[in-house]
């Protein structure tokens, strides 16, 4: 799961934008939903995701890469999560949440 804190109706602080991905990486995933983030409108929020959410691992031999579903909105969550990434900008190093 990633997400871009808020949306553009809402603002930051809103129900966030996000989407279901398969990725090898929480790196690939942030760079993939960044790409699509850029097409939709941002005046009032970052086009940048923020948060980067492990939920499963998919088979090594699958060939499934990119964006399953989005953007859909509502408030992100670690419940249930295995790990986590996040980042309050751009310019910023992922961290562990």
């Amino acid at each position: 799961m990633v997400a871009r804190w808020g949306n553009e109706a809402e603002g930051p602080n809103g129900k966030d934008t996000l989407y279901l991905v398969v990725a090898r990486s929480h790196l690939f995933a942030s760079k993939l939903v960044d790409k699509e983030l850029l097409k939709l409108p941002h005046q009032c929020v970052s086009p940048k995701v923020n948060w980067v959410c492990l939920l499963g691992k998919v088979d090594e031999s699958s060939q499934l890469n990119g964006v399953l579903k989005g953007p859909f909105y509502d408030m992100s969550a670690l419940s249930g999560a295995r790990v986590a990434w996040a980042r309050e900008h751009r310019s910023k190093r992922w961290r562990v949440v």
